[in-house]
């Protein structure tokens, strides 16, 4: 990886537990941030955020939790293999990591959420053609093995009679479903962009 690129995985201590690392893996060909931040320590758990993101400078990036979330400005200064982050709160400084000293869970962990973010933009693109077409509908997500109940996932009770008239697909659910996690990202997505496709087209 060029050292005056963003692209690959950066570390730094966590802020609130000193003594363990966060990671953060930026894909350029993507336009994608996961990081992975420590959230407690007996045992240590490590609780990730996926973020779109897209130059705006040399020296900035516009990032966004989800495709319909607002792009927000940062500013970083990138030196060879440090990077720091310049935000309101503060400065927090990155050191690149090379592949072998990744530690053993990442590339795991970094596949799942992967994942979730495919199933993001394919929902997404998928409720567009949909809505279009005239033919939009709800997902419902649940009845496998983590969540036992059926429900409609990015849905909520104020926003349900926007969408009360569509039908419900319900190829998402059950426990034989193999990919839960996609299911449950593709459902949540989809639907959430029914629904704002709905508020924007009264």
């Amino acid at each position: 990886m060029s050292a005056s690129s963003l692209g690959g995985i950066w570390t730094c201590s966590s802020l609130t537990f000193p003594d363990h690392a966060e990671f953060m893996s930026i894909d350029e060909s993507r336009g994608r941030i996961i990081a992975f931040h420590v959230i407690s320590i007996e045992p240590v758990k490590r609780a990730p955020i996926r973020s779109w993101y897209r130059p705006e400078s040399d020296t900035s990036i516009a990032a966004r939790l989800g495709p319909a979330q607002p792009w927000r400005i940062t500013e970083f200064q990138l030196d060879g293999d440090r990077v720091s982050w310049i935000s309101g709160s503060g400065t927090s400084t990155w050191q690149r990591l090379l592949s072998d000293e990744q530690p053993d869970w990442l590339d795991r962990r970094l596949t799942a959420e992967n994942s979730k973010m495919d199933a993001d933009e394919a929902a997404r693109e998928q409720a567009r053609r949909d809505f279009a077409a005239g033919k939009p509908k709800i997902y419902e997500a649940g009845g496998d093995a983590i969540y036992e109940d059926i429900y409609e996932p990015g849905i909520s009770d104020n926003q349900r009679h926007l969408v009360a008239r569509f039908p419900r697909d319900g190829s998402l659910t059950g426990c034989a479903n193999s990919r839960v996690g996609y299911a449950r990202s593709f459902a949540t997505a989809y639907n959430q962009e029914i629904v704002s496709l709905v508020q924007d087209n009264p």
